[in-house]
């Protein structure tokens, strides 16, 4: 065991497991572009983010047209183009940000070169480029290892900086993240945030700042907030960090001047193109989705069965005993990190699509992974102080999480375990299985896509669900309608679940066939319109007698607790229309775990 733990033996063995691992995970993708005639280089919200290079190789501008991303979206892979927003000036703007497009740029040059020489087609989708986003993407996964070793040997032993670089690969979601999601941005973010992380803490490493090592890592600050936006919040590092560092307050601000001045200038080609695309200099969100401060999703965040961070990344459940030791090695280290991690997890939650898509665990967090290890660092340091039956408990737990973590990662690359829609009972069902269970789909979250899904369970006497009916309205319209909007119903004070179809029930008389009357109902929050679901009840309808229409569609996941069901008609016409009644009614499953 001494000998194993030899300085150099143990990083041999911990390079060959990372990279056996990572290529042989990889190696299927390489296999299904290689017998896949025309695979797909990026889908959903990825394509978003790298279809500024092929729009910019096909058309040589960057006013992306939604004709253009429907051509190659849906009619040629099959994914929905809903990456671009409508603009007052007639134009239609791409809502992710172009700074990924920075770090995948070299490799789809040389793509650009080999697909020339080679008789591929030239226009950033063909197999070239996707082999190209491949490898840029493992390449990136292990110059962030590699970086955040070096980040961690300025403070530990290289023993304890290779046990917590193998951990952050085999021991946390980064290792599924970086095989399912390698087009999206948190592997890159990993690698530069180590980078930004080494660069910065080694220019004040020695009583005298480091220069050269410090503008690094102003550079790397900049490119990750044009990457991802929120991280201006890792500016709390170098302000918390360099707090009384200086013998001058000049200097302290000078030298923090620096990282906002990074950030606008990486960003001075998003501004332009919004600006020249979209009309304005600054566009804050085009998103459906927006960061509500005031309620953030903390504990569904950080516990949920759907994608709770430390539910599915256990190990840094380490971090509440960490921080304890790491006020006792440095006081600047340890208000620096909190404070970023509190205030990143607050802002990340606060997300209303919090779960952010299809992901195992909380992806957004894999971007912070490396100041995080930091902290777990200190907590080993400490461990290693103490007598042999600490160390080989603690030693235990981290074998068995590490365990649990790659095999769940197998079940989430075998579609065993949801990336979507994880449930309590569900995640309890598949735990250390190989194989899905019967009727598995009933115990994950509805698919609000499929209006047949009460019937699955109608009937059913499985104890561990049922189905609720509710009235949610019930009105009459004697004497004609007075108002365009008839009802507002808060959703949660009447069902006790989301997951629940609304049957909502019109019964009327036509008297102008000819003209379009909308039944309407929104799903809204106080700061926004999040869905909406019409009904035509008169264009092409019989006249005069008494019509009976439905409308009905499966809730959102709704967002706030007070979120309310706004039910409308499209106008006030009783020369169209004369509105009856009008009923609403809910299916909800109730689940019992």
């Amino acid at each position: 065991m001494k000998t194993f733990f030899q300085q150099k033996f143990y990083l041999k063995v911990a390079v060959f497991a990372i990279l056996l691992t990572s290529l042989f995970g990889f190696s299927k993708h390489f296999s299904r572009i290689y017998s896949n005639s025309d695979p797909a280089v990026a889908g959903f919200d990825a394509f978003g983010y790298y279809m500024y290079l092929p729009h910019l190789v096909q058309k040589g501008h960057l006013n992306i047209s939604q004709e253009w991303l429907e051509e190659v979206q849906e009619k040629r892979y099959g994914f929905s183009a809903y990456q671009l927003a409508q603009r007052e000036n007639g134009n239609r703007i791409n809502i992710y940000h172009m700074g990924l497009s920075y770090v995948q740029a070299p490799a789809f040059i040389v793509a650009h070169g080999t697909a020339k020489v080679f008789g591929y087609k030239t226009d950033g989708l063909s197999k070239p480029y996707v082999y190209a986003m491949l490898i840029n993407a493992l390449l990136f996964l292990y110059l962030g290892l590699l970086y955040l070793y070096k980040f961690l040997r300025l403070f530990f032993n290289s023993n304890i900086a290779i046990t917590l670089v193998l951990l952050s690969f085999f021991a946390t979601n980064l290792l599924a993240t970086s095989y399912l999601s390698f087009m999206m941005q948190h592997v890159y973010l990993y690698s530069l945030i180590s980078v930004f992380c080494y660069h910065f803490f080694k220019a004040f490493q020695e009583k005298t700042i480091d220069k050269k090592h410090f503008y690094i890592s102003v550079i790397i600050f900049g490119l990750c907030t044009v990457i991802r936006p929120t991280h201006v919040l890792l500016y709390f590092i170098p302000v918390l960090f360099l707090w009384n560092y200086f013998d001058s307050r000049k200097k302290y601000f000078f030298s923090l001047l620096l990282f906002p001045i990074s950030s606008f200038i990486w960003n001075i080609p998003q501004f332009l193109y919004w600006k020249i695309i979209g009309g304005s200099w600054l566009l804050t969100n085009l998103h459906t989705e927006e960061i509500i401060l005031f309620d953030p999703h903390i504990f569904e965040f950080l516990f949920s069965y759907r994608k709770g961070w430390f539910l599915y990344s256990p190990l840094f459940l380490l971090l509440f005993p960490a921080f304890y030791f790491t006020y006792k090695e440095s006081k600047r280290i340890f208000w620096s990190v909190l404070v970023t991690l509190i205030v990143s997890i607050w802002v990340f939650s606060s997300w209303e699509c919090w779960h952010y898509a299809a992901s195992f665990g909380s992806r957004v967090m894999i971007d912070l992974y490396p100041i995080c290890l930091l902290i777990i660092g200190f907590l080993f340091k400490r461990i290693l102080e103490l007598d042999f039956k600490y160390r080989f408990t603690f030693l235990g737990f981290i074998v068995l999480i590490s365990v649990l973590n790659c095999f769940q990662s197998y079940q989430v690359f075998e579609g065993i375990l949801s990336d979507t829609s994880m449930t309590k009972s569900y995640y309890w069902r598949i735990f250390g299985k190989l194989n899905k269970f019967e009727n598995s789909e009933n115990y994950l979250l509805i698919d609000r896509t499929d209006l047949d899904w009460p019937n699955r369970y109608r009937g059913n006497k499985n104890s561990d669900f049922n189905l609720k009916e509710t009235k949610l309205l019930n009105v009459s319209f004697s004497n004609g309608v007075r108002d365009s909007k008839l009802k507002s119903i808060c959703l949660l004070d009447k069902l006790a679940t989301d997951e629940s179809q609304l049957i909502v029930t019109y019964n009327y008389i036509v008297k102008d066939s000819s003209v379009s009357f909308l039944g309407k109902c929104e799903v809204e929050s106080k700061y926004n319109t999040y869905n909406w679901n019409t009904l035509e009840l008169t264009l092409g309808k019989p006249k005069n007698r008494l019509l009976k229409e439905e409308l009905v569609f499966n809730l959102p996941e709704i967002r706030h607790k007070k979120d309310s069901l706004m039910v409308y008609i499209s106008s006030i016409s009783p020369e169209i229309i004369e509105l009856k009644s009008i009923q609403i009614n809910a299916i909800s499953l109730i689940r019992k775990d």
